[in-house]
């Protein structure tokens, strides 16, 4: 070989040696980079399940269940206005009486509102019970449960008269007397439909407390009040110079029922069932008793002393359970002192 070819040569030897040893330290570089890696590697976690987006949707059998069982749209009522307490809680305890057998009831409470409001939202499936006085009209748009809520007492009314003006009402024995006197009275009460079929002269105001004012000032004679609030109204209101009259009751035909949403029959039943327990323990006298005190306030009212005017009520149904004696409270009236349209 000459000298060219052995020169050729040792560069040819040169090159694979450089190969090799770039190899290597590729090779070793990567092993390196291995170690490094396996040492930060973190310990595995146990595996979890696989969730698809749409199990996260489907509700577990608990939550299929609705625990409250029933639930109960109602009125919400003011704690300090007890005219309205009575409603609320003989419903609430009605209700619990089935409690041990078909458990308990959640309570929904809404706004208070009118008369024609909170029947347009019972009928539309927006209220499930409302307690008001009865009458023909109203029972055909709405069911009630008939047994009286207050016992018949909504139609016993005593008058609420301005101090210093007793007098006009001491020669009053006929319904024809009381007609030259003006009766204050909100515009959907019944007892302001009983006035008109009387012939009565009335002035009505939309707002409760404005009669109160009114009757303050001499715009009217008296406002007409169930014997079971009159003295309380009286009483809540010292910056007026008023008083219960004390020689005249008026009375007419009136019962107030629970009116039930019709696509409750559920409801309905149980409410039926409950006020009937209710009474047969004694626990709605109890609740009577307890929030209008009527053992001291009755005999208060010195009824058999008074004059008894005696006034129509063509509205109240014909239908209303007269029957049943322990549905009504019983008064005594002065037989001497009667007067009959």
């Amino acid at each position: 070989m000459d000298s060219a070819g052995r020169s050729l040569a040792a560069v040819h030897k040169l090159i694979i040696s450089s190969g090799l040893i770039r190899m290597c330290r590729f090779f070793l570089m990567m092993s390196w980079i291995l170690t490094i890696g396996l040492a930060c590697k973190p310990k595995a976690s146990p595996v979890s399940p696989v969730v698809s987006e749409t199990d996260d949707l489907k509700p577990n059998a608990a939550a299929l269940v609705d625990t409250a069982g029933c639930r109960v749209r109602s009125l919400r009522i003011p704690s300090d206005d007890y005219r309205y307490t009575f409603y609320d809680k003989l419903m609430k305890l009605a209700i619990s009486k089935m409690d041990a057998a078909q458990g308990p009831c959640i309570f929904e409470p809404t706004e208070l509102m009118s008369h024609s409001r909170k029947f347009n939202q019972l009928n539309n499936n927006k209220l499930d019970i409302v307690g008001n006085v009865s009458s023909t009209d109203l029972e055909a748009r709405a069911q009630p449960v008939k047994i009286p809520v207050h016992m018949g007492l909504h139609g016993v009314r005593l008058l609420v008269v301005r101090k210093g003006q007793e007098a006009k009402f001491n020669t009053i024995r006929t319904l024809d007397d009381l007609r030259n006197l003006t009766a204050g009275v909100i515009h959907d009460w019944q007892v302001t439909e009983v006035l008109n079929e009387n012939n009565m002269p009335i002035v009505t105001n939309d707002e409760y407390e404005a009669l109160f004012r009114m009757l303050d000032r001499g715009r009217i004679d008296y406002i007409p009040l169930a014997i079971f609030e009159v003295f309380q109204e009286v009483k809540k209101r010292p910056q007026y110079a008023i008083t219960v009259e004390p020689t005249i009751v008026l009375n007419y035909p009136s019962t107030d029922y629970f009116f039930v949403n019709s696509q409750r029959p559920d409801l309905r039943d149980r409410l039926t069932k409950g006020l009937k327990l209710a009474i047969d323990d004694g626990s709605r006298d109890q609740l009577m008793e307890q929030i209008y005190g009527l053992q001291s306030l009755i005999p208060a009212s010195k009824l058999s002393e008074r004059q008894l005017i005696n006034l129509t009520n063509r509205a109240n149904p014909n239908d209303a359970p007269l029957n049943e004696a322990n549905y009504w409270y019983r008064l005594e009236f002065s037989s001497a002192k009667q007067e009959t349209p």
